[in-house]
């Protein structure tokens, strides 16, 4: 799909990607080493997984942002190193 394209192009993932939307849900999986800090603070702005990431990640704060404002919820998991985040709408 369009957004799946555009986000492996735009943040060259180079590992599986899944998008899925639904009715009321959006969700985006990958894989991935597991979280090097604790999951609450994914959302944090200016939260790095790595002190040499590119990304100040100012993205995933600006989603719960949006999320709060709205009244969606946004959580994430971690199963067997598969991230997910999810918001449901």
């Amino acid at each position: 799909t369009k957004i799946h394209q555009h986000l492996t192009h735009k943040f060259n993932i180079d590992r599986p990607l899944v998008v899925q939307l639904e009715s009321g849900q959006l969700a985006i999986e990958s894989t991935g080493p597991p979280l090097q800090h604790a999951p609450e603070l994914l959302f944090e702005r200016f939260c790095k997984e790595r002190k040499s990431a590119e990304s100040m990640r100012l993205g995933l704060a600006t989603i719960r942002e949006v999320c709060d404002k709205y009244g969606y919820h946004l959580r994430y998991t971690n199963e067997s190193e598969r991230h997910r985040i999810v918001v449901d709408f």
